[in-house]
């Protein structure tokens, strides 16, 4: 990013090489009412909001082309690893289908009701599903694959949503304190 003085010897160098801006130039004549000296001011000043203007750009070009980048090279990890998300997916419907089928079981050898046997075999398909979050979070494969998914994830976010991902938590927590101590302090009711 460039230092002020640096807009300035740019500009000072164009005006001297005749290379204006004329819709700036326009805007500055017409802001001066005809003031000569004023106009060229005023043309400046526009010059250098356009020149910074412009850095911004380029700059916010430059960060989503690396993000375009990034999110093309996390795609192609995740096809490579295309084996490894399959794997992740049987563990999660099998640990699913032998909850269900033992909570199944349960409820009619113990001699309960088809509802009854049916909730069984909800709450052991929960169950069968732990051994795939426990899988998910401790195999370092799957570890790595949960890293790239998230980066990812954050990639393809929303400005906002990102700000809240990052921030958050974290403001909400010092409003919900701030809130509180201003209500001890009797500031607020």
């Amino acid at each position: 990013m460039k230092k002020n003085d640096d807009y300035y010897k740019q500009v000072e160098q164009e005006i001297k090489q005749g290379e204006y801006q004329e819709g700036l130039r326009t805007r500055a004549i017409a802001e001066a009412d005809g003031d000569e000296n004023k106009a060229r001011a005023l043309y400046i000043n526009f010059r250098i909001e356009s020149l910074k203007a412009e850095e911004g750009k380029a700059i916010r070009e430059a960060k989503e082309q690396k993000e375009r980048e990034r999110l093309a090279e996390l795609n192609l990890q995740l096809e490579n690893l295309s084996h490894i998300i399959q794997r992740r997916k049987m563990i999660r419907i099998g640990g699913i289908i032998v909850g269900f089928t033992i909570g199944i079981v349960i409820g009619i050898v113990g001699k309960y009701d088809l509802l009854n046997g049916l909730f069984f075999g909800a709450i052991f398909a929960l169950v069968g599903y732990g051994p795939a979050i426990i899988y998910r979070y401790c195999m370092p494969t799957q570890r790595y694959l949960n890293k790239i998914e998230d980066e990812k994830k954050y990639l393809t976010m929303s400005p906002t949503n990102r700000f809240l991902k990052r921030w958050g938590w974290g403001l909400f927590f010092g409003l919900y304190i701030l809130i509180h101590l201003l209500r001890w302090l009797r500031v607020i009711h």
